[in-house]
């Protein structure tokens, strides 16, 4: 038995370079590199997505502000701001989906009461993202009801009542639907 065969030697070398290999590992946790590392990779963009987030929440406000004012039109213009392609990807879905409302209200209350198709169109995205929110539910059953379209309408009553069974006006709207069959 050769001590100093190739074999051993290449078997040496391996166990010292997983050694060193072990050592190097082990002193960068010890003085948490990778963490602060991957916390700077990150954070990168936090401050971006901030920034995005904050403009969008202000345009939000900005919005309830002008509507509760009488200025429907330049709320509409505001809300339109914070849901452009741009700054909606910095949005959750909740308040994507609040913000869909809120332009669906305003788009209602700006307009004719005829031309309802955007409205619909803003209310079915916001009640896909968010399904329980009861009032969007019942602006589109409204909605339906303006374009003369009774089974969706009821299957919009239907919904608000499967998400909160006791809001008086799905049940009346639903009451009222099936008097008029």
């Amino acid at each position: 038995m050769d001590f100093f065969s190739d074999n051993h030697m290449w078997r040496d070398l391996l166990l010292q370079a997983i050694l060193i290999l072990v050592t190097i590992f082990m002193f960068l946790f010890m003085y948490n590199v990778p963490q602060k590392y991957f916390s700077k990779l990150r954070f990168r963009n936090r401050g971006d997505m901030q920034s995005k987030r904050h403009f969008v929440q202000g345009a939000q406000l900005l919005s309830q502000a002008k509507s509760a004012a009488g200025f429907k039109t330049s709320a509409l213009d505001s809300i339109d701001v914070a849901l452009s392609p741009l700054a909606v990807k910095s949005l959750s879905e909740p308040e994507r989906a609040d913000a869909l409302f809120k332009r669906a209200q305003l788009r209602l209350a700006a307009s004719r009461r005829e031309q309802v198709d955007s409205v619909i169109e803003d209310l079915t995205q916001s009640v896909r993202l968010k399904g329980d929110n009861v009032k969007a539910f019942c602006l589109l059953g409204d909605c339906y009801e303006k374009k003369g379209l009774k089974e969706e309408a009821q299957k919009a009553y239907q919904e608000a009542q499967k998400v909160q069974p006791n809001f008086a006006p799905a049940r009346e709207a639903l009451d009222r639907l099936n008097s008029e069959s």
